[in-house]
């Protein structure tokens, strides 16, 4: 294996999972991923692919995955057989916590030499717990864009000039002592840091690791794509980790980042270039104003764009922005997060808006040609009782037939989910739990880690429990909705008979000793999340998208 600049590490949420068995729950059923969060965060690809257009080597090694993918993949044997002047592991959402320190600790041990890196939101909250518990941990990148951070570490690593005290936005130790380097503002334009995925995939065809790249192990027979278009939020959801008071307060973002327009369709145009695959726009595009979501609509539609697109909202969009999306010529498929049909505790989880401006835009969205529209709902919410909870499906049941009718029902899905495994760090609610009305079990790094370690059911895992509800309580919620918004989907069509007896019955052993499988989900089917396609057949596709998979497959055979 040649010698990398960088090589990022995406680890399992528990570097042990295989070797024990754990009642995963349905802490990743409404993500693509599976419970052990495989999928790797969309920054590897904005640094890969910032890195190699400035002609540095990187590489991109899905450990969770691939641990997944093949019982008799070696994370140790991987690493001994690794050789690059800098380890970057991603610690981006908390539940990594035990799976970021593990692998990075095994790369020490195996490579007393390495120098190794982490970064993500949990990073930078945790950065000084980090730095002054794991010795094995050479820095820590905080904030919300690295990109230009790597460069200066790794110039400064290969003794290329950068002083280490002059490069922003980095822990370190000096002589034993952690140092903090100032946290420089964010940046307000992202157009430097777009995903090119022509740049991308022309590395992985010369890569020793292609399959190292893979971003889901789902991923084979149910790929997605996705696109940022803006860093930041307007919001402060009281739970979320990626809120607007979590951006001012730890990542120096007062202000949304955004893309052009040119940089946002160069994105989408040189991944379809390659795979036939949905389009997910992350975030709520209605941050990104009426202009510039016009603009995109006719670039989509010039680009003949035929794979699916989403988008998600925070809050119901105006008619006019419903319009302008109306207008595309692919499948269009629409979320949002209602989170609750309480109207007092969605308000008190940071979404003000009344259970009629909910209703006035699902009956918008299915009046004109949306695909779907898929609701989102969550139990762990602030001031929410188990009772109150669970009337969730006569809710539902009033918006298919009361608010669409029958005819309608089958462009509205609906999901239901716990606030699992943990309560974010840097959002409102882990800072003043008893103004929420929450208990943490932990607020510190380790302890984190320790709950991931030592629990193999997840409702024990949970960071919280809250005054109404205990973590059984949450557990149990979350399980009885789930059976009757399936039996709600049987019964207006939305899933086949046979289909909803297989996950009421999974559901109904959850409380078992069995352990869900890795490549399924405990509470819905993973078609039902979002288009099924197959991965050679999105490729085969495409022309270059065929020609690629072609040389991926000699380079796999010939090594």
């Amino acid at each position: 294996m040649k010698t990398l600049d960088l090589l990022l590490i995406h680890p399992p949420s528990y570097q042990y999972f295989r070797e024990e068995k754990r009642a995963f729950g349905p802490v990743s059923d409404v993500v693509p991923s599976s419970p052990v969060f495989d999928m790797y965060p969309y920054g590897f690809l904005s640094i890969a692919t910032y890195l190699i257009k400035r002609g540095y080597s990187v590489g991109i090694h899905n450990a969770a995955a691939l641990m997944i993918l093949n019982e008799s993949y070696s994370f140790s044997d991987y690493i001994k057989s690794s050789d690059s002047l800098l380890y970057g592991i991603d610690l981006h959402w908390l539940v990594h916590a035990h799976g970021a320190i593990e692998s990075a600790r095994i790369i020490k041990e195996l490579n007393p030499n390495a120098k190794i890196v982490l970064g993500g939101f949990s990073a930078t909250i945790f950065h000084r717990e980090i730095m002054e518990k794991y010795p094995w941990i050479d820095y820590v990148i905080l904030g919300d864009t690295s990109e230009p951070i790597f460069e200066k570490l790794i110039r400064h690593i290969s003794g290329r000039g950068e002083k280490i005290e002059d490069i922003p936005n980095l822990a370190y130790r000096h002589n034993g002592t952690v140092k903090v380097n100032a946290l420089n503002h964010a940046y307000s334009n992202l157009d430097e840091f777009g995903v090119d995925y022509d740049a991308l995939l022309n590395h992985v065809i010369s890569s020793s690791d292609p399959v190292g790249f893979i971003p889901f192990a789902n991923f084979i027979t149910d790929p997605i794509g996705a696109v940022i278009s803006f860093k930041g939020c307007r919001y402060s959801c009281v739970t979320c980790g990626g809120s607007n008071y979590t951006f001012k307060k730890y990542l120096g973002r007062g202000e949304l980042g955004k893309k052009s327009l040119k940089t946002v369709m160069n994105e989408v145009a040189t991944m379809q270039e390659y795979m036939k695959i949905p389009v997910f726009f992350i975030g709520d595009m209605s941050f990104m104003g009426m202009n510039f979501t016009e603009n995109l609509v006719r670039e989509l539609n010039d680009s003949k764009i035929d794979s699916g697109v989403f988008f998600e909202f925070f809050r119901p969009p105006s008619i006019e922005l419903l319009k302008i999306l109306d207008n595309l010529k692919t499948d269009v498929y629409l979320q949002i997060s209602p989170e609750t049909h309480n109207e007092h505790v969605r308000a008190r989880f940071g979404r003000p808006y009344s259970n009629k401006q909910l209703e006035d835009f699902i009956r918008s969205t299915v009046s004109m040609h949306f695909s779907r529209l898929d609701l989102y709902f969550m139990i762990g919410l602030p001031e929410q009782t188990f009772e109150d909870s669970t009337m969730l499906p006569q809710y539902i049941r009033h918006i298919l037939s009361d608010v669409v009718g029958k005819k309608n029902a089958r462009k509205i899905d609906y999901f239901v989910a716990p606030l699992a495994p943990f309560v974010d760090p840097g959002s409102l609610v882990f800072n003043y739990p008893e103004r929420f009305g929450y208990n943490l079990e932990t607020r510190s790094f380790d302890g984190h880690y320790s709950l991931i370690k030592n629990n193999r059911d997840w409702r024990y895992m949970l960071n919280y429990s809250t005054r109404y509800m205990s973590k059984d309580d949450i557990a149990k919620s979350t399980y009885q909705n789930a059976k009757e918004m399936i039996r709600l989907k049987a019964s207006f069509g939305l899933i086949g008979e046979e289909a909803s007896r297989k996950i009421i019955e999974r559901i109904d052993s959850a409380y078992s000793d069995k352990s869900i499988e890795l490549d399924n989900k405990e509470t819905v089917d993973i078609n039902d999340l979002y288009p099924h396609t197959n991965l050679i057949e999105a490729v085969m596709a495409r022309k270059k998208g065929s020609e690629i998979l072609m040389s991926i497959i000699n380079s796999i055979f010939s090594a």
